[in-house]
C-alpha cells in the first residue's frame, strides 16, 4: 500500500521503519543486522513479547514500544508488518492509523493470511461444505483471526483512509508452501474440546487445512 496521492519519493538518509506487531523481535533483529542505517521501532501489545525483546534478544539499537500499533509515535517512510494486521481488532481504524503516520512517498508492506477472492471451479463444491465451515471458524478463533478480509477488500478500506494497493502477490503460491511445507496434504480438522488449551495450535492446523483445500 501506498499514499493515494503520491508525492516525492525521496527517504530521509536515515529512513525510519516501523514494524507493526513486532512478536519477539526477529524480523527487527534481522533487519537491523542488514541495514544499519534504518531506524527501527517495533509495536506489540504482548507484555511476555516485549520482556523477551528486553531481557533475551541479543544487544540491539532498534526499539520496542509496549503499545497497539494502531498508536504509533511520529511519521515513517515505511511500515510493515508480518502475519499482524489480522489480529486487528479494527482493520478500518488500523489503516487510519497507519496512513496518518506514514510520510509521504512512504509505503506499507503486509505479509499476512487472507481470505481467497475466487475458488477454482474443482473447488466450489468445498466452500460451503461442513469441513471448510468449521476450519475457518476455528482458524478465526483459534489465529485471533479478527481482520480476515480478501484483497478486493482490504484495497477498498486502504482507499478510503487514504491508500492504496500499488502490489498483490500470492507469496504463498510463489512460494509452493502447499507443496513444500504441508506436502499437499490437509489433516482431519481436531476435535476443539480436546485441544481447548491449545488455541494457537488449534488456529495453525484450521490454517494448514484452509491453505492446502
Amino acid at each position: 500500500l501506498a499514499p493515494s496521492g503520491g508525492g516525492p519519493r525521496g527517504a530521509r538518509r536515515r529512513p525510519r521503519i516501523m514494524d507493526a506487531g513486532c512478536g519477539i523481535g526477529g524480523g527487527l533483529l534481522w533487519l537491523e543486522q542488514r541495514e544499519s542505517q534504518w531506524q527501527l521501532e517495533g509495536y506489540t501489545v504482548s507484555k511476555e513479547q516485549y520482556d523477551f525483546i528486553q531481557q533475551e534478544l541479543p544487544p540491539h539499537r532498534f526499539r520496542v514500544f509496549l503499545r497497539s500499533y494502531d498508536e504509533p509515535q511520529g511519521s515513517f517512510n515505511a511500515i510493515y508488518s508480518l502475519e499482524a494486521l489480522i489480529h486487528s481488532p479494527d482493520l478500518p481504524t488500523t489503516l487510519k492509523a497507519w496512513s496518518r503516520h506514514l510520510q509521504s512517498g512512504g509505503i506499507v508492506v503486509l505479509i499476512d493470511d487472507f481470505r481467497s477472492e475466487a475458488w477454482p471451479a474443482q473447488r466450489k463444491e468445498l466452500v460451503g461444505s461442513s469441513e471448510i465451515q468449521a476450519a475457518l471458524g476455528m482458524f478465526e478463533r483459534g489465529w485471533l483471526a479478527k481482520a480476515f478480509v480478501t484483497p478486493a477488500r482490504l484495497a477498498e478500506l486502504a482507499h478510503e483512509h487514504g491508500l492504496r494497493m500499488v502490489a498483490n502477490r500470492d507469496i504463498g503460491a510463489e512460494y509452493d508452501v502447499v507443496g513444500r511445507n504441508y506436502g499437499h496434504n490437509a489433516p482431519r480438522l481436531p476435535q476443539e474440546r480436546d485441544w481447548g488449551k491449545h488455541q494457537g495450535w488449534l488456529g495453525a492446523m484450521a490454517r494448514r487445512i484452509l491453505t492446502v483445500r
